[in-house]
């Protein structure tokens, strides 16, 4: 999601207000818009310099048809520490979750409900055709 940052502003990098988002990372959501062949996934949002953009990714409605649902899956993350605006009872709940993979899926769901495009775009990548008997 173009969300570089240089080690020496960390606390920049840290910030949620989009005010203090690399250009990068509008530039990309522009790209998204313009070009029907490009898409990025969601992969690695959840580490502490990357989780800041997730509400605000998520209110941008017009570019979720080219998200991609992707995890970092097997690497671990801290639900409590790095997920900034998710309410702390809900961060100690997801982060009882055992399964790595399964503790991640719970907290993009907060971002991205089930029903969100992101979880199905990757059938128009792969010319996939919905199955109807799985929900």
């Amino acid at each position: 999601m173009a969300l570089s940052y240089e080690p020496r502003h960390i606390f920049k990098a840290l910030s949620s207000n989009p005010k203090r988002f690399n250009e990068d990372y509008f530039t990309l959501l522009e790209m998204l818009k313009t070009h029907d062949n490009l898409y990025a996934d969601v992969s690695a949002l959840l580490t502490p310099v990357r989780a800041k953009v997730l509400r605000h990714l998520s209110t941008q409605t017009d570019i979720h048809a080219k998200l991609l649902f992707g995890s970092d899956y097997p690497v671990p993350f801290t639900t409590v520490w790095n997920s900034y605006d998710i309410a702390l009872l809900k961060r100690i709940c997801i982060a009882q979750e055992k399964n790595v993979f399964d503790r991640y899926a719970k907290a993009m769901l907060v971002y991205f409900p089930a029903n969100n495009p992101i979880y199905a775009n990757y059938r128009k990548i792969l010319h996939v055709k919905p199955n109807p008997t799985i929900p």
